[in-house]
């Protein structure tokens, strides 16, 4: 079976990631590196597509801040902070929004457009935070 043939929502998704990727790669100066990390989600009530890019750890909304975990879960790799990762950007512009965190369903794709499964910090609040995360 061709890759994600499965399940509509995910080709889609993964599709429109791909897209912020070139977009967000023609945007960036000779000198700035882009993001690692793409999140792309949609809500399930309305159809609104949210997109959140790795970066800062500044700017999250409270309830994006309140379930995130309060130091990092990846001490043994590069003890990176919980909330520069693509997914809690997501949500924050999701919130912003009006949206409900659990009709938002997503994926996260890495530098290439490709699958990208969620880091140990955001394994540990994204499931019961938001909706169905697609891509692990």
């Amino acid at each position: 079976m061709p890759k994600n043939q499965g399940n509509p929502l995910k080709k889609e998704l993964m599709g429109l990631g791909k897209e912020r990727v070139k977009h967000v790669g023609d945007s960036l100066g000779e000198d700035e590196t882009p993001p690692g990390a793409y999140a792309v989600g949609k809500d399930r009530t309305t159809g609104k597509v949210y997109y959140g890019d790795s970066g800062p750890e500044t700017g999250h909304e409270k309830a994006v801040l309140d379930a995130l975990p309060e130091e990092s879960q990846r001490k043994e790799i590069d003890n990176r902070p919980p909330g520069v990762c693509a997914e809690p950007r997501m949500f924050t512009n999701a919130i912003k929004d009006g949206a409900d965190p659990k009709n938002i369903d997503l994926v996260t794709v890495n530098r290439r457009g490709d699958k990208f499964k969620m880091c140990e910090n955001c394994r540990t609040w994204v499931p019961g935070f938001g909706g169905e995360v697609l891509t692990g």
